[in-house]
């Protein structure tokens, strides 16, 4: 019988937002439900962890001020900072860590494939970033990014030039945007996000049941609410 070929995701999936860690999984079961071995790349950078602590270091007044209100609401903090923990331990399939990029550059793991996307695994500007998303620790294997995301219009042209560079030797280029496919130049494709690649049985298994039982419509808002979103 034929060896499953093995391939590895690397994304942010350690960002504690719905978002970074539900495309994480979506993307990890597509690849399941196509027949291959996928796990992620345990990548912890300590700057993601920092960026993520329920208290900030008190260094500036917009840190103070997140402070006193994260002490208000300590408790359910926490308790949702160990929710998307339990979640990763249960649902994403996860490499040993990786607590620094010397480390993923002195000891890649194995796998015939390696994926980086979707989130915004490729905006340069943010904390996140390194080149391990651009997959340069890389020495064998198939290179692909599927739907990855953060190449915007206002993105510098040296940083663009920088994402070229390194892409390109990659097998496959997809992105999740037209400006970004625009930007990468023909070689890029635009596919959709991860997480609508699963069907609704797939996300339903996931789900507890709800506990309201009279109609009612979810909303979800990344960040803060206007007015009008609320009306």
């Amino acid at each position: 019988m034929d060896r499953k070929k093995t391939v590895a995701t690397i994304t942010y999936h350690r960002s504690d937002n719905f978002g970074s860690v539900l495309q994480a999984y979506a993307l990890g079961e597509a690849l399941r439900k196509l027949g291959y071995d996928q796990y992620i790349i345990d990548y912890r950078k300590p700057e993601v962890a920092k960026l993520y602590r329920i208290m900030k270091p008190l260094d500036s007044p917009y840190n103070v001020a997140t402070d006193c209100y994260h002490l208000l609401h300590y408790g359910a903090l926490k308790r949702r900072k160990k929710r998307y923990e339990q979640f990763r331990q249960k649902w994403l399939r996860l490499s040993p860590a990786y607590e620094s990029k010397e480390a993923l550059m002195a000891a890649p793991p194995a796998a015939d494939a390696y994926v980086v996307g979707s989130d915004q695994v490729w905006h340069t500007g943010i904390v996140d970033f390194d080149d391990s998303y651009l997959l340069d620790f890389v020495k064998e294997g198939k290179k692909i990014a599927y739907a990855a995301s953060g190449i915007k219009q206002n993105t510098s042209e040296e940083s663009v030039a920088h994402l070229r560079r390194l892409t390109a030797d990659f097998d496959e280029i997809a992105v999740r945007e037209n400006v970004a496919r625009q930007r990468l130049g023909d070689r890029a494709s635009v596919r959709i996000d991860p997480v609508l690649l699963l069907e609704k049985e797939d996300w339903t298994r996931l789900c507890a049941a709800p506990q309201r039982k009279k109609p009612y419509m979810f909303c979800y808002f990344a960040g803060m609410v206007s007015q009008e979103f609320e009306q």
